[in-house]
């Protein structure tokens, strides 16, 4: 887990309970179950309509990704951008053969950007 997620968080719920007791010393003012059933069951039915069930499904695992890390490590990605611009000297089409090749995620999702033709500024967005 990254250091700056845990610093995220700490700093977060530091404001929350700091803005609470500069209000009251009174926590239970701030919570009710009902609020908490409408807040995060409203949240999950706006989810659930503004995206596909997969995406919905993948949600838990999306969070796991956040507090486990991303695992990669800068040396094998830079290896890989390094082979993978020697392929795509060659052209777009051996870019696209390669593709399959790339194991970090992101990298092979802005390869992929590559080949389809995306713009400069639509790749650095």
């Amino acid at each position: 887990m990254d250091i700056a997620t845990i610093v995220g968080i700490v700093l977060g719920l530091v404001a929350i309970v700091g803005s609470i007791l500069i209000m009251t010393s009174d926590f239970a003012m701030f919570g009710s179950i009902s609020s908490f059933g409408i807040v995060f069951g409203g949240m999950i039915a706006s989810v659930a309509v503004a995206f596909p069930l997969k995406d919905v499904l993948q949600l838990g695992a999306a969070m796991g990704a956040v507090f486990k890390g991303s695992g990669d490590e800068l040396g094998s990605l830079v290896d890989e951008a390094v082979e993978a611009s020697e392929v795509g000297r060659k052209g777009v089409a051996d870019l696209e053969n390669h593709i399959g090749n790339i194991k970090s995620f992101f990298f092979k999702d802005g390869a992929q950007m590559v080949v389809d033709g995306y713009s400069l500024e639509e790749l650095t967005e």
